[in-house]
């Protein structure tokens, strides 16, 4: 699941953003983010609830699924979607 949120702020972000891109605020918003959201839902599935319980492993998984995201959207995409975006600039 957080493979796929992590993607589609990435998505976004490349979409959104002109370039060069702001590095630093992309890695926080589609990496970083979805991995602490990923801790918060395992404490509170800890701590709040009778019937559930937080897995050191499941956050992992989690994190994992963000960082292979934000890697393949980083070395991957970007620079496909950086030159589909300059290509389209370029001919308006």
């Amino acid at each position: 699941m957080y493979f796929g949120v992590s993607a589609m702020l990435w998505l976004e972000f490349f979409r959104s953003h002109p370039w060069p891109l702001p590095a630093m605020r992309a890695w926080i918003g589609a990496c970083l983010c979805p991995i602490l959201f990923s801790g918060a839902v395992e404490i509170l599935q800890e701590y709040a609830t009778d019937y559930r319980g937080g897995e050191w492993l499941d956050f992992a998984a989690n994190s994992l699924g963000a960082l292979t995201a934000s890697l393949l959207a980083w070395y991957i995409v970007a620079p496909w979607f950086g030159r589909t975006y300059r290509g389209r600039a370029a001919q308006s």
